[in-house]
């Protein structure tokens, strides 16, 4: 049978109170020490995370208004070239027809020139026609009156081809 002894459960209550007094001091405690260390960390690393986050939105911020300052120069930059290229393209094209009309006029000048040319040797050659005709129709012994007339004619062809 089961002896009851009143001093064993007395040293058995009092070994569980000092073994639990004993747990919680040394164990438990250094748990829960260590689970609010643990917490703290945590709640550290979201603070840090947070802040992290915070300050990477910040840069964002700036670089995407840097992109768009960036964008807007390299627009202004564009359209400045543009302009530039519009006003040498209408500098080249004035500068060209101003070249073409000049040649044009020179080619005009030599025109005439060669045309005045061409007049005058027409119209020593036809002096020098008129001569031959002339020379053959004296050798001929043709009258005075035929004479007077024929020379006449070319003269009167001479002026109105002299103009």
């Amino acid at each position: 049978m089961l002896n009851f002894d009143a001093y064993i459960l007395l040293a058995t209550i009092v070994t569980f109170i000092l073994g639990m007094v004993l747990i919680w001091n040394v164990f438990i405690k250094r748990f829960i020490k260590a689970l609010e260390d643990r917490a703290a960390g945590i709640k550290d690393n979201i603070e840090s995370a947070e802040k992290s986050k915070s300050e990477a939105e910040k840069l964002r911020l700036e670089y995407q208004n840097n992109l768009d300052e960036i964008d807007k120069k390299m627009q202004l930059i564009i359209k400045d070239a543009t302009k530039t290229g519009i006003d040498l393209k209408n500098e080249i094209i004035q500068k060209a027809r101003q070249e073409a009309k000049d040649v044009l006029d020179k080619t005009y000048e030599k025109i005439d020139l060669e045309k005045e040319k061409m007049l005058k040797e027409l119209k020593t050659d036809v002096v020098n026609m008129s001569v031959n005709i002339a020379e053959k129709l004296i050798k001929e012994n043709l009258s005075a009156k035929v004479n007077d007339r024929m020379v006449d004619e070319v003269i009167a062809e001479l002026e109105k081809d002299g103009r």
